[in-house]
């Protein structure tokens, strides 16, 4: 794979730690630009016990997956927060293929891609539970090509985990493949939620995801749009 493992976090790494941020503007930072792991353009998570974000501003930060919130393995959540203009800049979002590339990387892994994936934010891992986002705005962030998630991306590698978004906003957002999210092997419970306006390259113009049970309530899908894809709002 093309690109980096380290430069993490541009404005905030956290390891094995807890991290509260309240009322907290983070504008212009930037993380890696490429690599398939890296990212978190202004916070980075790397195995946290808890993180709590509230109230809080993210605008034009970047990485290379991640463009505002990079989560590996970390347990946290989002209140009432902004995410404006991000971007994840990497290309190939990031997979495990030895006929692709016999070279064995640190993480033990036969990595194919340079990341892209999860515009504003990307949660990866198998040890992480429920992530909860609750009244929060996703609008005009962009996931990289040939990658996933154009505001959100997640993955969890072991069992389903759970994923709640409730009285969200996703608008004008773009991704290669699931224009507002992307989801695997999850629970997915998205209330009172709007998906507006969000396009793909292909896939899913707003919600794209597999191995994924969903349960959709009080929800609004208006003007979404998949250029050469599978469904203008949700595919599955």
């Amino acid at each position: 794979s093309q690109g980096y493992y380290d430069g993490y976090g541009g404005a905030v790494y956290v390891r094995d730690g807890v991290l509260v941020v309240v009322d907290v503007e983070f504008e212009s930072n930037a993380a890696e630009s490429l690599g398939p792991d890296v990212g978190g353009g202004a916070i980075a998570l790397i195995g946290s016990k808890r993180a709590v974000i509230a109230g809080s501003v993210f605008h034009a930060n970047t990485g290379a997956n991640g463009g505002a919130i990079a989560s590996l393995n970390s347990d946290f959540d989002v209140y009432n927060s902004t995410f404006d203009g991000d971007a994840a800049q990497g290309n190939g979002a990031n997979g495990d293929d030895a006929n692709m590339c016999p070279v064995v990387a640190t993480n033990g892994q036969h990595q194919t891609g340079s990341g892209g994936n999860g515009g504003a934010i990307v949660i990866d891992g198998g040890s992480d539970g429920t992530h909860t986002f609750c009244g929060s705005t996703f609008t005009n962030n962009t996931g990289g090509v040939k990658a996933l998630g154009g505001a959100i991306f997640r993955t969890p590698d072991l069992a389903k985990q759970d994923t709640a978004i409730d009285r969200c906003t996703f608008d004008g957002n773009h991704g290669e493949s699931g224009g507002a999210a992307y989801f695997h092997n999850s629970t997915l419970a998205v209330h009172a939620t709007t998906f507006s306006n969000n396009t793909a390259t292909k896939g899913s113009g707003a919600l794209q995801a597999d191995g994924t049970t969903f349960d959709l309530a009080n929800d609004t899908f208006t003007g979404n749009s998949a250029l050469a894809g599978l469904g203008g709002a949700l595919s599955l």
